[in-house]
């Protein structure tokens, strides 16, 4: 008999995001996970591909501790009237209020999943936008990091 115990859930909410960008992973260094667990400061070197953000975009990393091991989800969730080539792997780059930068994706599997939705607004004043929510689960997929 197996029993499955969640000993311990973190939750990472970040304050507030002031912009969000997207990068090719193939430019990313290898291992960026493992390297940020070990202490390593991580920094892209690659062309940010910036995305214009319509109201308020939102980010959430839950660690989760079981039986099984260590792992991280995490959740972008944005509006945009931009059209992001998800036919592409993708990673993003997320800059909070304080400056801080994080990375979710990495150049090796998992890759983050892309779920996009189109709302043609209301004649009242809601905008036509985008929606995205981008979620990775990985052992560690918020990764700070330094543009």
């Amino acid at each position: 008999m197996m029993i499955m115990m969640n000993a311990m859930i973190s939750h990472q909410s970040l304050p507030g995001i002031k912009s969000i960008g997207f990068v090719d992973p193939e430019y990313l260094q290898p291992n960026v996970a493992f390297k940020s667990i070990a202490g390593i400061p991580i920094g892209v070197f690659c062309h940010i591909n910036s995305i214009s953000l319509c109201g308020n975009a939102t980010c959430e990393a839950v660690s989760e501790y079981n039986n099984n091991g260590r792992s991280q989800k995490t959740t972008l969730k944005f509006n945009t009237t931009d059209v992001l080539p998800t036919y592409f792997k993708l990673a993003f780059i997320v800059v909070d209020t304080n400056s801080d930068s994080y990375l979710i994706g990495a150049r090796e599997n998992p890759y983050p999943v892309i779920k996009c939705s189109k709302s043609f607004g209301t004649p009242g004043g809601d905008p036509a936008v985008y929606s995205y929510e981008i979620s990775l689960t990985a052992l560690k997929s918020l990764i700070p990091c330094r543009i």
